[in-house]
């Protein structure tokens, strides 16, 4: 089930999101394990086939996972080693950004591909988000794949500003 949430960070800063959950208490604790404290969670219907690649993510605008997304394809393109790209990544991320980014250099370091990596973050990653990128490592082309997201993220980025 799809959950919209509205929560606080540590330094008191509203966040609004959706995620996938089970329950409204295991919503509320994946929360509380990204330091979050939630304020109220509602369950929200989609109509199969309507998921779109904003869905899943936190803090309303995107532009987190925006600017992540362009910053790591931009790196990756480079030539720079995933594992490089996401360390320098979680130092220059906000807070919030910065402890997933560094979950997944760990998951990544332990083995685990990017798609799996990205899955354990519903709340920032949605699963067109990650199935993309899973198709993208399946084909050989994770940096193409990331470009394109990035270009998509930030035209509906765009597209919400006008």
């Amino acid at each position: 089930m799809k959950w919209r949430y509205k929560a606080k960070d540590f330094s008191g800063q509203m966040v609004r999101g959706m995620v996938e959950g089970a329950s409204a208490v295991s919503v509320a604790a994946m929360l509380a394990e990204q330091k979050l404290v939630p304020i109220s969670i509602n369950e929200v219907k989609i109509a199969p086939g309507r998921e779109t690649l904003l869905s899943g993510i936190g803090g309303g605008s995107g532009s987190e996972l925006a600017n992540f997304t362009r910053q790591l394809a931009t790196m990756m393109t480079a030539g720079l080693p995933l594992s490089d790209a996401l360390t320098l990544l979680k130092t220059q991320s906000s807070p919030r950004m910065g402890k997933i980014v560094s979950a997944i250099l760990t998951d990544i370091q332990s083995g685990a591909a990017l798609s799996t990596a990205m899955s354990h973050h519903p709340a920032v990653f949605s699963r067109v988000y990650v199935s993309l990128v899973k198709a993208g490592e399946a084909a050989g082309v994770v940096e193409t794949v990331l470009n394109r997201l990035a270009e998509t993220l930030e035209k509906s980025r765009q597209d919400e500003k006008n």
